[in-house]
């Protein structure tokens, strides 16, 4: 079944050309991008909100929880912001170097030059 989807996404993948790749890749980029933002967004503003309303002090039986979403956000935001380096690192590399970001992105996928 997975064997099948692959088959599927490359026989799509190796009817595009370079520029379509490219565009594809930084789509995507943008949309993780985005994601990591609002994970990071939503950590912060709601943990403000907790702090806001007291709820550690109001409701105590919610504390451990409370504790361990912050403890899980704590990681989430590490990876958030990891990814988000590590994009804007891949993008300013493939800048200065001036490589094609599809012609790395897709070692598995034969790209068609027209």
């Amino acid at each position: 079944m997975i064997n099948d989807y692959w088959e599927q996404v490359n026989n799509i993948f190796n009817g595009l050309n370079a520029e379509q790749i490219e565009a594809i890749s930084a789509m995507l980029f943008s949309i993780t991008l985005f994601y990591c933002a609002t994970s990071i967004a939503t950590a912060y503003f709601g943990d403000r909100l907790i702090i806001y309303f007291k709820l550690e002090e109001k409701y105590p039986w919610l504390s451990r929880l409370i504790k361990y979403r912050r403890t899980i956000q704590d990681y989430s935001i590490g990876f958030s912001l990891f990814i988000i380096c590590f994009l804007a690192g891949y993008v300013f590399f493939c800048k200065i170097f001036s490589i094609k970001i599809s012609l790395i992105t897709s070692p598995f996928f034969s790209i068609k030059e027209n």
